[in-house]
Formats: C-alpha cells, structure tokens, sequence
C-alpha cells in the first residue's frame, strides 16, 4: 500500500465541529493529521515527549498539547487508549458513511465524489493503461462482484476504452 504524507477528508471543511474550533486549536489537528501519517500506525500518535519535540513545544506550553489533545478528543476527533493517543483517520470517517450504515452523517455521492477526487489526484489524470488524459472513470482493479471494494487501493484511473476493453475480458 502506498504511504500517504497525510490523511485528511475534504469534509472537514464542512464539519461545524471543526468549523467552530479556535484558530489555534485547527491548526493543532491538522498537525496532529500530520503526524501520524508520518508514524503510520493507522492514527496512532507519537508518545506526548516526541510530539513535543516535533511541534516544537517547549516545556511552559508541553501542558498546552495535551489539553489541546483532550479538547479535541471531545468533539470525537481524538482519543487515549493503552498505546497512548490516536487521531481518527481518513478510512475511518469515509468508509462508515456507506449507505448500509444507517446512520450515515453524508450521502454517498459525496463521498463518492471525493473518493473519485482523490482517485485522479493520486493517479495524475491519466489512464492508467494507456496514458490518455480525456474522457476518464474510476475503475475498480478488482470488481465489486468479485468481492472488491471501495477502498482507494482497489481504485484507479482508466479512459473509457481502456475500462469497457478490460469488462469484455
């Protein structure tokens, strides 16, 4: 699987939880998205003393991060477990949301549209067979019917021909 710089939704920017965050407390998420995409342990967060040192917070505002970890875990972003705190990731706030779930919080298109989104970015707008840059889709490399997924491992970018060729197969 390919290691991401940061896993951050676009609907965060529609979230009136995070909406209504002070300036200093969003910036301290994003920050935190930022680092456990770099540990890469599925949102779990350095220990406290590394994330200090990595934020560059010095020893009178050390307490400052961690009430700003318990002041987001309150709006359900992060969390303290045995391992030590983890942040909710990209995976775990999209794949819920699917229209099995009953209580989804968006619709599926949209999350459709932003995993679409996504899929174009990570691919660079090319046809992954041929390398055409017109009239592409989404495509799922292993299909829904033979047990594939949504999941952005299973996706990727293909024009029109390349995808209906690859069905006839």
């Amino acid at each position: 699987m390919k290691r991401y710089w940061i896993k951050l939704w676009l609907e965060i920017l529609n979230d009136p939880k995070m909406g209504q965050l002070p300036d200093w407390l969003w910036r301290r998420a994003i920050e935190l998205f930022l680092l456990a995409g770099e540990n890469g342990n599925d949102g779990l967060l350095p220990p406290i003393e590394n994330m200090a040192w990595r934020l560059r917070v010095f020893e009178p505002n050390k307490q400052q991060l961690l009430d700003s970890l318990k002041m987001l875990s309150k709006i359900g972003l992060t969390h303290e477990t045995p391992s030590g705190w983890m942040i909710k990731s990209q995976k775990e706030f999209l794949f819920p949301l699917h229209p099995k779930y009953k209580n989804r919080r968006i619709e599926w298109g949209v999350v459709r549209r932003v995993l679409s989104a996504w899929v174009f970015f990570q691919d660079g707008r090319i046809c992954k067979n041929c390398g055409a840059v017109d009239d592409l889709t989404i495509d799922h490399i292993i299909p829904i019917r033979n047990g594939g997924t949504d999941n952005l491992d299973n996706l990727q970018v293909l024009c029109r021909k390349c995808n209906s060729s690859k069905g006839a197969k």
